[in-house]
């Protein structure tokens, strides 16, 4: 036998052997690193949205900091969980408190083949991460800092108080509906009197901002309320308070991440240590996500065909959410009639518990998020 030298391309090593890149039969996808360093990510998982064929990633929450479902090759089973296996650096762990600049590549295996190396946790695909490892060299100190700023979204333009009241009740009137029947309802109708509970099929006098105009109350002119014809007959006189809360709830949003890392080595040994702090408040308020992160290993030639290398990460995160949960949290708000008064107090401190105090006033989970946010 002799030995015989050839120029290879690009090959790759899978559970079985090696092939060349060109005739490699299983699916391989790998992540462009430059999708990562285009935004800030309190998940890396996110970069995967869009970047890769064959794969899809659903953000299910808005909540800061909060992971994406991911799905390789669809559902094998309908009681067990779905997500691919995680392997970072040979070791299967979740990739939620890697920051996007420790990481080398991410490359994804997303057929068969994938079991025989990783066995049935490859069933469902599997994702390898790479982080970054320290190289030869002069030591180097590098700082990174990212600011991203989230815009609150334009609503949907919403009637204001006069035109809601006027069309809602003229509409009941041209369908011949009781003008008893029609004060019974809530935002348009009009009240009784004081000391009325919700929920009793008469409209609350002390949750909304709206009476027959006469001239026991004709004062309140000089206090804001307006006046409008009524369909049945008469003035009706009432308060504006359209989008009084959705200012308070939602906000605009920032997000800071701040990285530095040191590198460096020579032919005998290398190293590599990062830090990352990320925060990202959400659109929300109240809801928040900070994270630390950090990452050192290094390496050492104890002898010309033996290296040892050690590496350790730590990390730490609190992610503060939505108390009462955001979808509660957006309809509970967005579709407040515009003639409810959301406060008991000319200040504009105390919540009107009348729209439900447990779950109900956006404004009691406002409150709730802040204070959450405070103490923690």
């Amino acid at each position: 036998m002799k030995t015989e030298a050839s120029n290879l391309g690009e090959v790759v090593v899978v559970g079985y052997g090696t092939q060349s890149r060109r005739n490699i039969t299983s699916s391989i996808g790998k992540l462009d690193n430059a999708v990562l360093k285009n935004a800030p990510r309190s998940n890396v998982g996110t970069a995967l949205q869009g970047s890769i064929a064959g794969i899809r990633v659903v953000n299910n929450s808005g909540t800061p900091g909060a992971a994406p479902s991911i799905l390789l090759r669809g559902y094998s089973t309908i009681s067990s969980d779905v997500s691919p296996l995680v392997v970072v650096d040979g070791i299967i762990r979740s990739f939620n408190d890697i920051p996007s600049d420790d990481i080398a590549s991410i490359e994804l295996l997303k057929d068969a083949a994938s079991t025989a190396i990783y066995g049935t946790r490859a069933t469902n695909g599997v994702i390898l991460i790479t982080t970054k490892q320290g190289k030869a060299g002069t030591a180097q100190v590098s700082y990174k800092y990212v600011k991203g700023l989230n815009r609150n979204r334009e609503d949907y333009t919403y009637l204001n108080a006069k035109d809601y009241i006027y069309y809602n009740r003229l509409g009941n009137f041209n369908s011949q509906r009781t003008l008893t029947a029609v004060n019974q309802s809530r935002g348009y109708g009009l009240p009784t009197g004081p000391g009325v509970p919700a929920g009793t099929g008469i409209a609350d006098f002390n949750l909304f901002d709206i009476r027959k105009y006469d001239a026991s109350n004709a004062f309140l002119l000089n206090n804001g309320w307006d006046t409008v014809g009524d369909p049945y007959g008469g003035t009706i006189i009432f308060k504006d308070h359209g989008g009084e809360v959705a200012d308070l709830v939602f906000r605009n949003s920032n997000t800071d991440d701040h990285y530095v890392n040191v590198t460096g080595g020579n032919d005998r040994g290398k190293y590599f240590a990062s830090f990352d702090y990320y925060k990202e408040t959400g659109i929300i308020v109240g809801s928040d996500y900070k994270r630390f992160s950090g990452n050192i290993n290094g390496s050492y030639k104890v002898k010309s065909n033996l290296e040892v290398g050690s590496g350790a990460t730590f990390s730490t995160s609190s992610q503060f959410g939505v108390i009462g949960g955001e979808i509660n949290t957006l309809y509970r708000n967005i579709g407040l009639w515009p003639t409810m008064n959301p406060w008991l107090d000319s200040a504009k401190t105390i919540p009107n518990p009348g729209n439900g105090i447990t779950d109900g006033n956006p404004l009691y989970w406002l409150n709730k998020n802040i204070r959450n946010n405070e103490v923690n």
